[in-house]
């Protein structure tokens, strides 16, 4: 490992802004419409109408006169860190790792960002697949929280942190791939399910773990829309899975592990640490900090139960649905309280 941050790494942090390059892919949609217009109530309107009623001015609603740590614009203790606990941590200076835990922030607001940007577009494409029209407008409403958790990121980043990421390569593909792709579902397991589904977790530790007010509050407010989301494709799924074949099953399974896999990536930023100029790897199951470790187990934990319930995560060799959703819950509780524990540490304010 390379104990020094390269010299470029250590100039001015505004000549290691990545550019943000737009990109575009082809889809063909077959686009559905819905005539009736004599809606009963449903599980669909019932969450469309708590949405209407929890709708915010992420300008006015937040307080953004706070001022972050430079250092530490999340607030976060180091515990979580992927580099924390490292012989390569140890070995940096309190300059190198401060840039390394201002990198790893705010590489991690950019993957929010771009993610609400896909998820914003996924909302489009379902108001124009899905077949009724009590679903079309849930994912209206949907578009509307997207737009401004973006609009809420993006002030994050800019103005708050000021370092900016490209989407992660893992990322991108599974949302080159699901959002691409001419049926609905696919749209929905990608989006609603596999992005939003990591997203919660990582929101509920910003909200939970971080120092800061005004994070606490972003993730409160953005969490809440979400969970609206998650409950939503769910529900969706769990309702059209068993009309599908046993073939039709497994293509959803396979594309489902994959982007679980490509989710786990993005906790080890290699591109960040390029930018830095440090060999931060640690694909050796070893390497990484037992705390660290932890955190990312109990965010893609969540997600492996939803694939559970939805039958996509489940087969020969394994242990039953139950008895892996019965060990999780377990394990959830010892994680929860060894992330306590370690959050209990002081969090240094460099001023």
């Amino acid at each position: 490992m390379t104990a020094q941050l390269s010299s470029q790494a250590l100039v001015g942090l505004g000549s290691l802004r990545p550019g943000l390059l737009p990109t575009s892919f082809p889809a063909e949609i077959d686009i559905a419409m819905d005539q009736c217009y004599d809606m009963e109530p449903t599980w669909r309107s019932q969450l469309y109408n708590k949405g209407k009623s929890l709708q915010w001015d992420a300008m006015n609603r937040l307080d953004w006169s706070e001022d972050l740590d430079p250092e530490n614009p999340l607030c976060y203790a180091d515990v979580f860190l992927p580099v924390y606990g490292t012989a390569l941590w140890a070995k940096l200076n309190a300059g190198e790792q401060a840039l390394v835990r201002q990198h790893y922030q705010a590489y991690t607001i950019s993957q929010f960002l771009h993610g609400e940007q896909a998820a914003m577009v996924a909302a489009g494409r379902l108001i124009e697949v899905l077949p009724e029209l009590s679903a079309k407008n849930f994912a209206a409403q949907q578009a509307a929280d997207e737009a401004r958790h973006a609009e809420v990121f993006s002030k994050l980043a800019h103005s708050k942190i000021g370092i900016f990421y490209d989407f992660d390569d893992g990322i991108s593909a599974l949302i080159r791939w699901g959002l691409s792709d001419r049926r609905w579902d696919f749209v929905v397991l990608t989006t609603q399910v596999l992005l939003e589904g990591v997203a919660l977790g990582m929101l509920q530790q910003m909200r939970d773990f971080s120092k800061s007010p005004l994070i606490n509050n972003i993730a409160s407010h953005v969490m809440a829309d979400e969970a609206r989301h998650v409950a939503f494709g769910l529900q969706e799924l769990e309702q059209f899975y068993p009309q599908l074949t046993a073939v039709e099953l497994r293509e959803r399974a396979q594309f489902a592990q994959e982007g679980l896999h490509a989710l786990r990536q993005r906790f080890n930023p290699k591109v960040a640490w390029r930018n830095l100029g440090i060999d931060a790897s640690f694909d050796d199951p070893g390497s990484p900090p037992v705390s660290f470790d932890l955190t990312v187990s109990r965010l893609t934990r969540r997600l492996d139960t939803m694939l559970v319930k939805l039958g996509l995560a489940s087969g020969e060799g394994t242990a039953s649905a139950s008895e892996r959703l019965a060990h999780w819950q377990t394990a959830d509780e010892s994680v929860s309280r060894t992330l306590q524990a370690a959050a209990r540490t002081p969090v240094t304010r460099h001023e």
